[in-house]
């Protein structure tokens, strides 16, 4: 298995590292980000990589920013954390409605800035800025079935 660092826009291979037997990606996403000149990029990764250690090799080692598309239940305390905020203060933006693949999608992304004291404690993941929270109204057309 490979771990490869892809840049977003144009697909443009930027480093890969093998994932060594008898281990998985994690310590081999951080092998690869101290590899390459990260300084001033944002990093994104997937839920596997919501680690304390992965995000500080990429601040303190890399000088870069990242993101995580998402956190599970393999980090429960900050999933709960995410769970518990009161999104009622956090800007907002909606994307216009998409239609494709047989359905309507609506989709708002709300943005909590918790970088300020008040939120110390909370969400510890390390060097965590902001708390980001996707929506999405999925009508599909043929059964009439609406998810969420």
């Amino acid at each position: 298995m490979m771990v490869v660092a892809v840049e977003h826009g144009t697909g443009l291979i930027l480093g890969q590292t093998q994932v060594p037997n008898k281990t998985n990606e994690i310590p081999a996403v951080r092998e690869l980000s101290r590899e390459l000149d990260l300084a001033g990029r944002v990093v994104t990764l997937d839920a596997m990589h919501v680690q304390q250690e992965t995000a500080r090799s990429l601040l303190e080692d890399g000088a870069a920013d990242y993101v995580t598309s998402s956190v599970k239940n393999n980090q429960p305390t900050i999933y709960e954390d995410l769970e518990a905020i009161d999104w009622s203060t956090a800007a907002c933006f909606d994307q216009p409605a998409e239609k494709g693949h047989g359905r309507i999608e609506n989709r708002r992304c709300l943005v909590l800035d918790i970088s300020s004291p008040d939120w110390n404690n909370y969400c510890r993941l390390y060097g965590c800025q902001q708390a980001i929270r996707i929506e999405r109204e999925r009508y599909v057309l043929k059964t009439g079935k609406t998810s969420h």
